[in-house]
Order: structure tokens, then sequence, then C-alpha cells
């Protein structure tokens, strides 16, 4: 902007004013060169330069994985266990002999085994796979001993047809035993079984039982399991065989043998017989002194005897 006076003295207030007008003038001017800056998103106006923006990165978050499954013991760690014999009582224990169920194990060995990361897989006809139970982790057979698992008492059972009791067990098995068409298996933890396979088909396994109302030539099954018995190893090998046992048709003594009993010795009780029997005050055997025996019989019997080995 240019000014233009003329010679003729102007007065003094117009020159400041002038004055003031020039310097805003200039400020104003020095302002408008400045380029304008667009700070709205999406960059500059034209005619400047974009910012240079941060390197791009990109993080790489790992994939979470789950544990690895634990590698199975081998089954030689439990070399000779034995499942030795098994009582179910159904859902409905109505008819049942025994309050609840039980697994007992025998050790063949001479040596006592930890049970630890040993399981019993069991199965029914229902149509699911094994359920596995993990033997507690403090569980020892001892040598030439037994371990028992009782199950949980089954409804509608009643005392009046009690002829065994288990009132000792070494751990509960937390599953209603049935007692027919079960398939148990004793073999290392952490194992998968094909429930579809046939009994004689599962490897790597220590002790396998089975029943079913179907006949079968499998050695370790039994098609005859019912309330009123329980399967027995015929004997405490690996190699023998299953039977059943009719508690009903037991005199005393011989449900004594019958008993499980646990890790410690415990043994159980037997309730009553269901035969008239004659009850002796001593067990059977040979006495190098002189013995007073009395024998007994339920109200309404009388007990014949005779000393020189006759029928009486």
């Amino acid at each position: 902007m240019v000014l233009f006076f003329s010679r003729r003295q102007l007065p003094s207030t117009y020159l400041v004013a002038a004055c003031l007008f020039l310097l805003l003038s200039l400020l104003f001017s020095l302002v408008a060169c400045q380029a304008p800056v667009n700070t709205t998103e999406g960059g500059t106006e034209s005619g400047t330069s974009a910012p240079e923006t941060a390197p791009h990165t990109t993080l790489t978050v790992p994939e979470t994985t789950s544990a690895p499954k634990p590698i199975p013991e081998d089954p030689a760690a439990f070399d000779g266990v034995l499942i030795h014999s098994v009582y179910g009582t159904g859902k409905n224990g109505k008819d049942a002999v025994i309050s609840c169920g039980f697994i007992q194990l025998y050790n063949e060995s001479d040596r006592d085994i930890s049970l630890h990361r040993a399981s019993l897989y069991y199965k029914t006809d229902n149509g699911a796979g094994f359920t596995e139970f993990a033997l507690p982790e403090d569980a020892v057979i001892p040598s030439q001993g037994y371990y028992l698992l009782r199950s949980n008492p089954a409804s509608g059972f009643s005392e009046e047809n009690a002829i065994l009791a288990i009132g000792n067990a070494d751990a509960t098995f937390p599953i209603l035993i049935d007692h027919k068409e079960i398939t148990l298996i004793l073999a290392p933890s952490y194992r998968e079984f094909d429930p579809t396979l046939p009994y004689d088909a599962f490897e790597d396994i220590n002790s396998i039982f089975a029943a079913s109302d179907t006949p079968t030539d499998f050695h370790y099954a039994v098609h005859d399991l019912s309330r009123n018995k329980i399967a027995v190893r015929t004997a405490p090998t690996a190699y023998s065989g299953f039977h059943t046992v009719n508690l009903t048709k037991r005199a005393t003594a011989e449900l004594t043998a019958l008993t499980p009993k646990t890790a410690s010795g415990a043994v159980n009780r037997v309730v009553a017989s269901r035969l008239d029997e004659v009850f002796f005050s001593a067990p059977a055997g040979f006495y190098p002194q002189t013995l007073l025996l009395s024998l007994s019989c339920k109200d309404g019997y009388t007990v014949y005897y005779t000393l020189d080995g006759s029928d009486p």
C-alpha cells in the first residue's frame, strides 16, 4: 500500500492515524504470507506437503494352546493288580442284598504297589462311552492284599434284605454299579477306550471284567450277574476267569470268606445268612485242648448230632 501526501502541512492528528494504519497493513501482509494449515482429519490444504506418518507396526499375539495331555503310565507299573470281585445294585436297589456296590482289587505280586496314575474305566449298555475314575494319589495296595472301592448306596434298598454290610472301604467309587451289561477296565490313567470294541480288543490294560445277559466265550466275563450274586475271580491270578456266587444260598462261614476286605485288612460284616443253618460257637479246626462247643439254630428247629462221624 502506498500513501500520498500533499505538500500542504497535515495536522498532527492525521499524521498519527496514518502511521497506525500503515503499521496494521504491514502486520496483515505478514500473516497472509503464512501458508494456511488444515487441521481437520484428512490432510492439509493443496500446496502443502502431508506430514510423514509413523511406520505401521503389526503386533503378533501368540495363540493360546491347551496344556498337553499327560502321558499315560506304562501298564507294567501296575503289573499284578487285578479286579478280584464285583457287586452291583443297579439304580433301584429294592432287591439288593448289599446296600451298595463294590469293586475289590487284589495284588498278586510280591511288592506293595502305588495306584497313583491308575484308573478304573466303567461302561454300561446305555450307549455312552467309558467313565474314568482316577484312583487316589495316596492309594497303595499291599502285596497279597486288597484295595476296596465302595459305590454310593442305591435307592430303594431295604435293610431286611441285607446279607452283607460294607462298612469299611478304602475309597468311594462315585458311580452306581449296575448288575448287568457292564464293562470294567483297570489301566493307567488318561487312556481313551473305544466303547464299540469287543472285550478282547482292549490293549495295554491291567485287568478287565465284563457282565452281560448274553452268554459269551470271553474268559473274563459272566452272563448271570444279579442283585443276589457277586462276581468273584476263581483264583487270585491274572489268568483266572470269574464265576458268580449266589449270596442267598451261602452259609455264614462261606459268606465270611466272600466278604470284601480293605488294604489295611479290615473285614466287613455278615448280617445274616438266608439259610436255616446250625451255628457253632467256635470255628472249624484242630484244638489240642478240650473245647466246650455249643450248637444252636433258629427257633422252631432241633439240632441232631453224632460224635463218631456217622449221619445223625
